[in-house]
């Protein structure tokens, strides 16, 4: 069945502009600000960070155009394993944050805040270790905040908890071969989040020392670029990992789809960073895509028109999502297939 793109026109129309609250403070954010787009032949959802330049911004509305242009049906859809995610947050906090993930077997902590000392991740993997157990996989977080030495400093001493791999601990590809030869014989492994994002080689991310692949459907553009790479990714024996970026339940049910077509693609199944519906205080719809012992299923999702009014922003912030989408619009079909 074929479906037509919609117009410029008609997302203004059925665009929804909301600020989500979270339940803890996460990447320096306490409301998640997105756009839900409401169309006739299914939802999409636009949630590029506030921050991002219009280039940036359009691989995100590419993706929530596509999640219109393809509505997921409930065939082939099989449940997708995930890791549960632990937020730069008070130690005394993490034991009762870890509940809604019981049943996972891999876990990611969020380290390198801005202003805080290495001793603090320290004292939550610690803490993690001790409430999830040794058989627990555990990964590391840094998005890019690490000098190379920094990130080997920080390595030697979070070792002892048996680490899995680090995400995008240092900025560049030129640091990360840099910190993998600083690294040695290290078991911990590397990861490429923003790297990916930015190069879309795959092969420059093998070359720079690194063993995983985090790709994110959203600011990839969607389903199409994401698997692509994904094939890419396979094919120079990176690990693939699927991860959100901190969509609502709408957008997050279509990035489950593509971590359900990537175990498919690798026959290996692995937990992916998909858990991220446990940060919101509310969602968009009624069911949202909470982790259930220890996985997601993704399946279609429609918005809640109560929640999408309760949630509304104000005018001055509508009016400003208004404007960029009409910026951008024209940049993402540029990326569209």
């Amino acid at each position: 069945m074929a479906y037509e793109r919609p117009s410029l026109e008609e997302l203004l129309a059925c665009a929804h502009v909301v600020s989500l609250p979270l339940k803890t403070t996460f990447r320096g954010l306490t409301h998640r600000e997105t756009v839900i787009f409401e169309g006739s032949d299914g939802s999409g959802e636009w949630a590029a960070f506030g921050e991002y330049d219009d280039e940036e911004a359009s691989w995100w509305l590419a993706a929530a155009i596509e999640q219109m242009s393809h509505p997921l049906t409930r065939s082939n859809l099989a449940p997708v394993f995930i890791n549960a995610i632990v937020p730069a947050m008070p130690i005394a906090e993490i034991e009762g944050w870890l509940s809604p993930f019981r049943g996972c077997t891999a876990t990611k902590i969020k380290v390198a805040e801005k202003g805080e000392p290495l001793n603090n991740d320290l004292a939550r993997v610690r803490e993690v270790r001790r409430v999830l157990g040794s058989d627990i996989v555990i990964r590391l977080d840094a998005n890019g905040a690490w000098t190379p030495q920094q990130a080997k400093d920080a390595s030697d001493a979070l070792e002892q908890f048996g680490i899995d791999y680090l995400e995008q601990p240092v900025s560049t590809l030129e640091d990360m071969l840099e910190l993998r030869n600083l690294l040695g014989s290290s078991p911990i492994r590397l990861a490429a989040d923003e790297t990916v994002r930015k190069s879309h080689q795959l092969g420059r991310v093998r070359e720079a020392g690194c063993e995983v692949a985090i790709v994110k459907p959203s600011p990839l553009g969607g389903f199409t670029h994401t698997m692509a790479l994904a094939r890419e990714a396979h094919e120079n024996g990176l690990q693939v990992v699927v991860s959100s970026g901190l969509e609502s339940s709408v957008g997050l049910t279509h990035v489950a789809s593509v971590a359900s077509a990537v175990d498919q693609l690798t026959g290996v199944p692995t937990p992916h960073g998909l858990g991220t519906a446990a940060l919101f205080g509310y969602d968009v719809v009624k069911n949202p895509l909470v982790p259930q012992e220890g996985y997601v299923h993704p399946r279609p999702l429609e918005p809640d028109r109560n929640a999408l009014a309760t949630f509304r922003v104000s005018a001055e912030r509508e009016e400003w999502w208004r404007a960029r989408l009409e910026r951008c619009y024209p940049l993402a079909l540029e990326k569209l297939f």
